[in-house]
């Protein structure tokens, strides 16, 4: 019986001079990064299949964004959410593209941005919480909260950041 949800179906094209082999392989690279629960190979096309409907719809929309040309992703759960998008979902896109990832909506804590950015983040948008607080320190909260969740680059660790 095939397997029908969640699932992407994936074609590949064979580039001019290339094997078909060659161009499975690359499309079997590709998909790794997505940390599928199963692949179907078909002719010219995969079924790729993911832990839930939410991983699989963010992994395709934010593929679709990338090769279209967009410059980043946003993530967003809604102004004044009362849910944050969900760190598996920002996962699920970080392994799906290269492109800088924005998240918003629903974040009130420090603690849940800094998840948010361990989990793929590259930016948190966030406004009601600070407008609402009228507390200056918690900015400084949110971006020592995000600050130390990130990886500083190659170029910062070995001292080659910034001058001329």
């Amino acid at each position: 019986m095939r397997k029908t949800w969640p699932a992407l179906d994936v074609r590949f094209a064979v580039a001019m001079g290339e094997e078909r082999a060659a161009a499975a392989d690359r499309l079997a690279v590709a998909l790794d990064d997505l940390r599928p629960t199963a692949v179907e190979e078909g002719d010219g096309a995969w079924r790729v299949f993911f832990g839930s409907t939410g991983d699989r719809d963010a992994a395709a929309h934010a593929l679709a964004a990338e090769f279209l040309g967009m410059k980043c992703v946003y993530l967003e759960a809604g102004r004044g959410e009362e849910q944050a998008v969900p760190e598996t979902i920002i996962g699920a896109v970080r392994k799906a593209v290269s492109i800088p990832i924005l998240v918003g909506g629903g974040i009130r804590t420090p603690d849940e941005a800094k998840a948010r950015v361990r989990a793929g983040a590259s930016f948190i948008v966030t406004g009601n919480v600070l407008e609402k607080s009228g507390d200056g320190r918690l900015i400084r909260g949110f971006a020592d909260a995000v600050h130390s969740a990130m990886k500083p680059s190659p170029a910062v660790k070995n001292g080659a950041e910034g001058g001329s």
